[in-house]
């Protein structure tokens, strides 16, 4: 019978091949996608992270393997419907925090 730490060690190897082939798995099945859209610059955003709208850029990104271009580009492909954002707010995304936030309109 193997000692504690040999099984114990076992198990820490084992756990991290499948999760080394489920990395080598996720970088193949990206290879065959067309190359993703430049981005706008990865520059934080301050602003409230609205958590539902969060939750399905998520959901976009793994679907797509990019960022979208802008918040049209996603709320268009991916939610049914956009909640109206508070008076004097609008919905952006953080691409460097990969979220949606809602903040102040800034006068054009």
């Amino acid at each position: 019978m193997a000692p504690a730490g040999q099984i114990q060690d076992d198990q820490s190897a084992s756990l991290a091949s499948t999760q080394a082939r489920k990395i080598v798995k996720q970088s193949a099945a990206g290879a065959n996608q067309p190359p993703a859209q430049p981005v706008p610059a990865a520059v934080v955003i301050e602003g409230v992270v609205h958590p539902l709208m969060t939750m399905e850029l998520q959901k976009y990104i793994q679907k797509t393997g990019r960022m979208p271009k802008d918040f049209s580009e996603f709320a268009g492909s991916s939610i049914d419907s956009v909640p109206f954002a508070p008076e004097g707010m609008e919905y952006v995304i953080d691409y460097a925090n990969k979220q949606v936030k809602v903040v102040k309109i800034k006068k054009r």
